[in-house]
């Protein structure tokens, strides 16, 4: 079949529109600082916010004189950072003109990764980054964004860490003070 006898026939192709449930997209307070969690294809929601900041900048449209712009951060995982690098050239530019304040990048299959202290998954690099994510989030008020349908739980997990490190709360009031940042939207997940 060619496209000439495609476009002539009467097939019908349904299609709908679903409403964006999760409260996964760009914040309207753009003072909060962002933290964007996307292993793989776990990034691709974050360029859109990356654009969306940068087009903020460029146009010098702030909500308020008195709010400056919340620090946008990054962890990203991938397997072989020669191979599976997604948008690479995208990220290292906004970290060049200053949109992303700073992009980690753990890569899994990387020679010594998970050896020596070398951070081979994305919540490696969080509890390395510990002491800073947990004071963007406690003293700053930070959003967390995690995309990462096979990290979730290992996610949610170093962030707990990073609470009991730092608060020297337990466990499981670490656990429960997420669930209640998720019902709050602070904790954003599409998993």
């Amino acid at each position: 079949m060619n496209v000439r006898t495609l476009l002539n026939s009467n097939i019908t192709i349904p299609i709908s529109l679903k409403a964006n449930q999760s409260g996964f997209n760009v914040p309207s307070d753009v003072s909060k600082p962002l933290i964007m969690i996307g292993p793989g294809t776990g990034v691709a929601p974050f360029i859109g916010f990356l654009q969306h900041r940068e087009q903020l900048i460029l146009s010098e449209k702030k909500i308020d004189n008195d709010k400056h712009l919340g620090d946008m951060w990054l962890f990203y995982g991938c397997r072989d950072k020669e191979k599976d690098f997604l948008y690479r050239k995208e990220l290292e530019g906004f970290v060049e003109r200053g949109v992303l304040k700073e992009l980690f990048i753990a890569v899994s299959r990387a020679p010594g990764a998970g050896l020596d202290g070398k951070p081979k998954y994305v919540q490696d690099l969080m509890r390395i980054q510990s002491q800073n994510l947990f004071e963007l989030i406690t003293k700053k008020d930070a959003m967390i964004f995690v995309d990462a349908k096979g990290m979730a739980k290992g996610v949610n997990d170093a962030l707990a860490d990073i609470l009991v490190e730092h608060s020297h709360m337990q466990q499981s009031d670490a656990l429960d003070l997420l669930k209640k940042w998720i019902k709050e939207n602070r904790y954003l997940r599409d998993l």
